[in-house]
């Protein structure tokens, strides 16, 4: 079990690092707990659980910031959330949601933490490119 003052510290970190970025908090906080030997199950299901508060903390964030640039911003924007993107990723999340849930529960936690790893490696080389 972590310390509590570290992971206090790390929540915070992640939080802050996640809105500013543009990613899920999971990035940062799966790994985090793996180091203290998690299963990956277990880890993904809290980082998952993370991820609905870090995304809401940033939208009203990113809103708030773009109210002053109205009639700057196409006219699909809100703030600076852009609602054709937002549906999108919300359709996507509920669509890939089961497929991971039915994945975690199939295949064994090593298997799951490479896939895991693929999958963040190719996600940091769609954000290079």
């Amino acid at each position: 079990v972590p310390p509590k003052g570290l992971t206090r510290m790390l929540s915070f970190s992640v939080g802050l690092i996640a809105v500013l970025v543009g990613i899920g908090g999971s990035v940062i906080s799966l790994p985090f707990l793996r180091k203290y030997k998690m299963p990956m199950k277990n880890a993904s299901g809290v980082a998952v659980a993370l991820t609905p508060i870090v995304a809401v903390v940033g939208a009203v964030g990113y809103l708030i910031a773009g109210l002053n640039y109205h009639g700057v911003l196409p006219s699909d924007c809100f703030g600076f959330i852009q609602l054709p993107a937002l549906f999108g990723i919300a359709v996507g999340t509920l669509l890939g949601v089961p497929v991971g849930v039915r994945l975690t529960h199939i295949l064994n936690d090593k298997t799951l933490g490479k896939v895991y790893l693929y999958l963040l490696c190719i996600m940091i080389l769609v954000m290079l490119l």
